[in-house]
């Protein structure tokens, strides 16, 4: 029980500093939807996969450490969440556990948060566009636009006084 004990204090810390990467990475990627430095998103992104890939397998190897253990368990690897996980140890395995769990739903809970706020930005940045570009086009009418003459026939007069 203490080896596996210790197995699985290591996977959680392991996933903590990946969840803390990532919240760095949110962090950076608030700073580039705020400078709208795209190359700079797109290798973050980048990062972002990684670390998920990394999350994954490190979610995979704390069931793989239940099952070498003989501790039996329903738990799939892409669901299960650290509660589930906890509540297939015995009460006495899962007492140390607790801690760690309890900075890993908050780090999740923060990761969350980050998360709604980027998309928000992006969400803001995209209808500033649509704004503006129907400030160029009215779109309620075929022939207006930035640019764009109305056909010869149909030209209102002008009162030159006002030019």
């Amino acid at each position: 029980m203490d080896q596996l004990k210790a197995e699985l204090m290591g996977g959680l810390r392991r996933k903590i500093a990946l969840y803390t990467e990532l919240a760095a990475v949110f962090e950076q990627e608030k700073a580039c939807i705020v400078s709208s430095d795209v190359s700079a998103l797109w290798a973050l992104n980048a990062r972002k996969q990684s670390l998920a890939d990394d999350l994954r397998a490190s979610r995979a190897a704390l069931l793989e450490a239940l099952t070498a253990a003989g501790i039996a368990h329903r738990l799939d690897a892409a669901r299960f969440t650290v509660t589930d996980l906890l509540a297939a140890l015995p009460k006495d395995g899962s007492r140390a556990l607790r801690p760690l769990a309890v900075q890993l739903l908050n780090l999740k809970e923060r990761l969350g948060a980050l998360a709604a706020h980027n998309r928000r930005l992006i969400e803001d940045g995209l209808a500033m566009v649509a704004d503006l570009i129907g400030a160029m086009v009215d779109v309620d009418r075929a022939d207006s636009g930035y640019g764009r003459c109305p056909p010869a026939g149909r030209r209102a007069q002008r009162n030159l006084f006002l030019h």
